[in-house]
Order: structure tokens, then C-alpha cells, then sequence
């Protein structure tokens, strides 16, 4: 008797995806009513429901340890070593950095300060 065949999670719309439509957006707004026009459709369409996602969900997996708050050796597979620059796995998007709800601003500002004085006290690695 063969194991369940487990399926992963993946995201239905992801940042390639996003990417496509606002080069689409800017394509037909431009062409049909000018080049600003464009610009300022590209940003709206896209841009809104980003801004409320990040308002929503101001977390994002880190996508050099792909969430997992560690990284593997690539030499030796089996060594691991913490992720320098998150702490769990998740970290604070950009868009909530600069518009996003005050707890994570100062989650982030903290995380920053954090990882700044360690490299100060050389205790960073």
C-alpha cells in the first residue's frame, strides 16, 4: 500500500503573475489614452489590493530561507546554520514598512536595531 501523495501549498497568484498584469494594465491604458494615463492605471490596479494585502497580511515568507528560519550548507547537506536575517522564517513586507499599521513598523525597526547592534558587538554569526 502507497503513501498519500501529500500536496504543498502554492499560491494561486503569485509575483510573476502580479508582474504580467501591470505590464498589461500599462500596455492597454497606455495605448489608449496615453502614456500617464498608463502610469497611473499600472499603479492603481495592482497597487490597491497590494496595499490592503499588506495592511492585512504585513508577513511574507523569507525568500532566502525559504521560511524555514535556517539554511542549509550547500556543501554539506546535512549542516544547517540560522537565517541572519529574520528570526523565524517570515519577515516584514515593503509596502508594510512604509504604509502598513504601527506594530509592524516597530517590529521591523526593532528587528533592523537588533541585528545592528549584534554586528556591533561582533556577535552577529
Amino acid at each position: 500500500m502507497d503513501a498519500p501523495a501529500i500536496t504543498l501549498y502554492r499560491a494561486s497568484v503569485g509575483k510573476r503573475s502580479w508582474l504580467i498584469l501591470a505590464a498589461m494594465v500599462f500596455i492597454l491604458f497606455a495605448g489608449a489614452h496615453g502614456l500617464f494615463a498608463g502610469i497611473l492605471a499600472t499603479l492603481a490596479f495592482p497597487g490597491v489590493p497590494y496595499l490592503l494585502w499588506c495592511v492585512l497580511h504585513p508577513r511574507t515568507t523569507h525568500s532566502r530561507c525559504n521560511g524555514r528560519g535556517q539554511i542549509q550548507s550547500r556543501w554539506f547537506p546535512w549542516a544547517h546554520r540560522q537565517c541572519r536575517t529574520c528570526a523565524n522564517g517570515r519577515v516584514i513586507r515593503l509596502g508594510t514598512r512604509i504604509i502598513g499599521p504601527g506594530y509592524a513598523k516597530r517590529e521591523h525597526a526593532a528587528m533592523v536595531a537588533a541585528r545592528r547592534t549584534a554586528r556591533a558587538g561582533n556577535r552577529w554569526r
